[in-house]
């Protein structure tokens, strides 16, 4: 028997109200937290919720991580001088505003701060994985007692090694039995960083790049913002270059400068609204979403170049399993591999198909609260002794419990077998 009309139109109407109470909620979450509006650019925001106890009896055993390197500078030097010779090319031209004379000066002083560091740590990034590894030693005591092992390992790219030397220093000064080994290794990039061949062709089809363009113009809005800084509209639109692109730099360097320490005397926001901050940051989550996360376009299996990742996180584990005090795994990468190992794992619904890159926001789907700066996935494993073989598992996004599409006893805490079982199966799909 078909529901009345009427009901399907309520029902519709409810989801409708719904979605557009989830666009409210991401909106007013940046507007009390605005560095939340610089997505993958957002310094880490530290742990915002308290854990759970485990199932009584159960205890800590090991640790197994998987983190981004802490905040760092942008990568390039284009990408802080090319707003320079942008604004360079309207003062010589004549129409450079007074508000555009002051805003090249901000930005010739970022881009020299900046110069010859491109990409490197900042001093902040520093500091995000001491307390990372600070906080990690405090919740979980009984890993770290004594002279047990810490295996830490990361990619070639120097902010990340930097990362793991200040996060293995820091358990170190607080534990100074512990016997650790760090490494960073052309042979471990298999599963540290994997480049999916397969993967990247799909990102190249051209009815995605079609639907992200489309995305793309119907969020980001340069005019107003160019209007203070450029008295001649057509100079604008055809001599600055890009203003698209130049509008969204200007966006990155405002959003960046959180990161260095040059964010306590220099600020953007008398030039660029929340609405801009906002905005800029719609465009970044659907880049994120439509080329790395659960995109049909990108033909949805983007979260599967981490199989090796996780499939060294399993058999890893099971290895640790054997010994009494097996210590903890550190590893120190990059913020594509935790966005696609968070959907891999379908993280608090990460994972999901979203069909409209417009709805995103309507879905909750946030970058920001999946890979700021420093982000990191904790598997933390628990058991009664060496000899339970009913291990768990819980896992943490950033410091915080998520859940695992998968049955928990109780959740967030999870049977390793299950575990193991489902993302095995999982990946099948993949590797057939």
């Amino acid at each position: 028997m078909k529901p009345p009309m009427n009901r399907l139109l309520l029902i519709a109407l409810l989801l409708c109200l719904s979605a557009g109470a989830n666009a409210q909620k991401v909106r007013e979450e940046m507007l009390a937290r605005p560095t939340m509006t610089g997505g993958n650019l957002c310094p880490y925001p530290g742990p915002q919720s308290r854990l759970t106890a485990p199932p009584k009896g159960k205890r800590p055993f090991y640790i197994s991580h998987y983190g981004r390197h802490g905040s760092r500078y942008l990568l390039s030097r284009d990408d802080y001088e090319r707003p320079v010779r942008a604004l360079m090319r309207a003062d010589s031209a004549g129409c450079l505003t007074p508000k555009g004379k002051e805003t090249l000066q901000k930005l010739q002083r970022i881009a020299t701060d900046a110069e010859g560091r491109y990409g490197e740590l900042t001093r902040l990034g520093a500091e995000e994985h001491k307390g990372i590894a600070r906080r990690m030693f405090g919740n979980y005591p009984e890993i770290f007692t004594g002279p047990v092992k810490v295996d830490a390992r990361s990619t070639l790219v120097p902010r990340c090694i930097l990362s793991m030397e200040y996060a293995v220093q820091q358990l170190l000064a607080l534990n100074p039995e512990l016997k650790i080994t760090v490494d960073a290794a052309h042979r471990d990039m298999s599963y540290m960083n994997h480049q999916d061949k397969r993967l990247i062709e799909m990102q190249k089809s051209a009815e995605l790049e079609k639907a992200f363009r489309t995305f793309y113009g119907t969020v980001i809005h340069p005019q107003a913002a160019l209007e203070q800084l450029i008295s001649d509209k057509e100079f604008i639109r055809r001599g600055m270059g890009n203003r698209y692109k130049i509008y969204c730099d200007l966006y990155a360097i405002a959003s960046n400068l959180r990161n260095t320490g040059l964010c306590d005397s220099l600020s953007f926001n008398d030039l660029l609204t929340f609405d801009d901050f906002y905005s800029c940051w719609q465009k970044d989550n659907g880049w994120w979403y439509a080329y790395f996360a659960g995109y049909p376009l990108n033909g949805g299996m983007q979260p599967f170049a981490q199989c090796n990742l996780l499939n060294n996180i399993i058999d890893t584990a099971d290895k640790a399993f054997g010994e009494e005090h097996p210590g903890a795994t550190l590893r120190f990468g990059h913020d594509a591999v935790i966005l696609t190992l968070a959907c891999l794992l379908d993280i608090n619904d990460i994972g999901r198909s979203i069909h409209d890159l417009s709805r995103l926001t309507e879905e909750n789907w946030n970058c920001s609260k999946i890979f700021p700066m420093a982000s990191n996935i904790q598997f933390i494993f628990y058991r009664r002794d060496i000899k339970d073989k009913d291990v768990l598992v819980k896992i943490l996004l950033n410091e915080n419990e998520a859940t695992l599409p998968i049955k928990g006893d109780p959740a967030p805490y999870y049977h390793w077998k299950d575990f193991v079982r489902y993302y095995r199966d999982k990946m099948k799909d993949y590797t057939k």
